[in-house]
């Protein structure tokens, strides 16, 4: 179904407002806020104002996130996690996870000192779940995991001792990138 619309944009601050209008007489106007978060996310409200305090389990804030390659959206596995993840905040860090295989994960830190953990995942949750049992304690992390991409994760959690419920603005939210990807940010200088 094709709808004919009319619509005006204007900017303030951080938003952008968008009034459209459906053509046909039946039809109502709307107005939304737009928020860009980034370069490849956005935010979406029904509402006059957007919030200060963004909360993404409001369901009246609607988030979109551009699909990097529309050809690999799939549910991931632990195949998608196996591999050399750098943290990337502002630049790539010497921070990095290494999934070894299907249970097995080694925290490395810029310092080079490394722990070895176990892990589980679950992909059936939203946002996935996965816990961190470090090898040698009873220390258990429970976290949230989100690909936002083939080469990018966002775990939250990490220096938390609840699991959180979800993604947050100012949360605790670390960003990687798998290693081919993160090897052409620092040629790059990013």
């Amino acid at each position: 179904m094709i709808l004919n619309t009319n619509y005006k944009t204007w900017s303030f601050e951080d938003n952008t407002s968008v009034l459209y209008s459906h053509l046909e007489s039946n039809r109502d106007s709307s107005a939304s806020i737009i928020r860009f978060l980034n370069d490849s996310t956005l935010l979406r409200v029904n509402k006059k104002k957007m919030p200060v305090k963004i909360d993404t389990n409001d369901h009246n804030i609607l988030v979109y996130h551009k699909v990097k390659n529309p050809q690999s959206l799939h549910l991931p596995t632990k195949e998608d996690l196996i591999g050399d993840w750098y943290m990337n905040f502002k630049k790539i860090t010497g921070n990095h996870l290494i999934f070894v295989d299907d249970q097995n994960v080694t925290f490395t830190y810029e310092d080079g000192t490394k722990k070895e953990a176990t892990y589980i995942v679950d992909f059936t949750k939203k946002p996935f779940q996965i816990d961190f049992m470090y090898k040698g304690t009873l220390n258990k992390k429970e976290a949230i995991l989100w690909f936002t991409g083939d080469d990018d994760i966002l775990i939250a959690g990490l220096a938390k001792i609840k699991r959180p419920e979800r993604f947050t603005t100012f949360g605790d939210n670390r960003h990687f990138v798998k290693e081919p990807l993160a090897k052409r940010l620092i040629a790059q200088g990013k």
